[in-house]
């Protein structure tokens, strides 16, 4: 084989490895609202948690399709003050979850604590594992589960809160 051939075949190949490399990045996802609504809390009513206006602990929830053809849904609610959604956040984590990966501060836009922030797998009563990202902000509760720790981040990120 001449030499011309093998630089040929040499430079062919790196295009190839490099149009399937570029092609195997994941792209960020996306996401499309499908369904919202508001809905009752009721073990949490039944904690004696109340949301701002309401009897019980009202929240509303938006779904959305992932692009990578997951769903993900986003629950919150506006409490009294600061403590009680903090205090909600307390009773999600300790009745809710099922492992805590990561829990801390909810910095803000000016990196100043606004509130608490856990990442976390679910309790589930099937085999399906679902993974959430919540947090308050001031009194603010937002929850966003989805099949993926990285579609909940990604969600989040989405939200800015």
């Amino acid at each position: 084989m001449g030499v011309k051939r093998r630089v040929a075949l040499n430079v062919s190949l790196v295009l190839l490895l490099t149009s399937l490399a570029i092609g195997d990045e994941k792209q960020p996802l996306t996401f499309h609202p499908t369904i919202m609504g508001e809905m009752e809390d009721s073990a949490a009513t039944k904690a004696g948690f109340r949301t701002s206006y309401f009897r019980t602990t009202h929240l509303g929830f938006h779904k959305y399709d992932a692009s990578d053809g997951e769903q993900a849904e986003i629950h919150n609610g506006d409490f009294v003050n600061a403590d009680e959604a903090r205090r909600y956040f307390d009773w999600n984590l300790e009745n809710r979850t099922a492992q805590v990966l990561r829990q801390g501060d909810k910095p803000g836009p000016d990196g100043k604590t606004v509130g608490r922030r856990a990442e976390f797998l679910a309790k589930s009563e099937t085999k399906e594992k679902i993974w959430g990202v919540m947090w308050t902000n001031g009194d603010q509760f937002h929850l966003i589960t989805a099949p993926t720790l990285e579609c909940a981040r990604a969600l989040e990120k989405l939200c800015r809160n």
